[in-house]
């Protein structure tokens, strides 16, 4: 009888393309928002509609909750987040 030596790891490795879309999705929404606060600031109200427009076309993944225990995936940013401007750090970035 054979045993399963792979590490834990393997078991989501059939999500891998499917988290990195959703990490790759989590970032460009990262990048129009802070697009959209620098057109805020600049009060660039044209910028501002592009962006927002830009916004609203980004795909939301479904993720199950098995999905989701994948070693790479990220949580969404919160509101609290982009309410207080934090988002705008490197450090939330998802690459």
């Amino acid at each position: 009888m054979a045993c399963n030596t792979q590490p834990e790891v393997n078991l989501y490795k059939q999500y891998d393309a499917l988290i990195r879309k959703d990490l790759a999705n989590k970032q460009m929404e990262l990048e129009i928002l802070r697009e959209i606060y620098a057109a805020q600031q600049n009060r660039d109200e044209d910028a501002f509609e592009f962006f927002l427009e830009e916004y609203f076309t980004i795909e939301r993944l479904e993720l199950t909750d098995e999905q989701k225990k994948h070693p790479e995936y990220k949580e969404w940013i919160t509101s609290e987040v982009i309410k207080s401007g934090d988002f705008i750090d490197k450090s939330y970035d998802y690459e």
